[in-house]
């Protein structure tokens, strides 16, 4: 248990001096309520990380895995999520206000009707 909280101690600080994370994996990271504005997380393993209220508006998230995600309050307007794999994650109440989600994963996601869609709609039904 203590090697874990080692690591997310070090991990939050490299978030927060860094800018790129291209292709790193963070699995299982807890990183909830931390501004991660416009970093770059493409083809990053974000799998089982908790987002939990992060600050994640204009990041680049293209191919992620974010499998089983806990993104529940998340910010992600104006996000790049093309191509990401979100299967299975918690999208209640995240904001994908004018986020690219073309080709994204979103098999067996759990969100609500305060889940903000790119188009601004609100709904508990994924428009198409």
């Amino acid at each position: 248990m203590f090697g874990r909280w080692k690591r997310n101690r070090a991990l939050r600080k490299d978030l927060a001096d860094g800018y790129d994370f291209r292709g790193r994996d963070l699995s299982r990271a807890s990183l909830h309520d931390l501004d991660l504005r416009d970093k770059r997380f493409s083809d990053a393993s974000l799998r089982y990380c908790d987002l939990t209220g992060a600050d994640l508006r204009g990041v680049d998230l293209q191919g992620a895995d974010l499998t089983g995600a806990y993104l529940t309050g998340a910010q992600l307007e104006g996000a790049d999520l093309r191509g990401a794999c979100l299967k299975g994650a918690y999208l209640i109440a995240t904001n994908f206000l004018d986020a690219a989600l073309a080709g994204a994963d979103l098999t067996d996601t759990v969100y609500d009707q305060a889940t903000t869609w790119p188009d601004g709609t609100q709904s508990a039904h994924r428009p198409e």
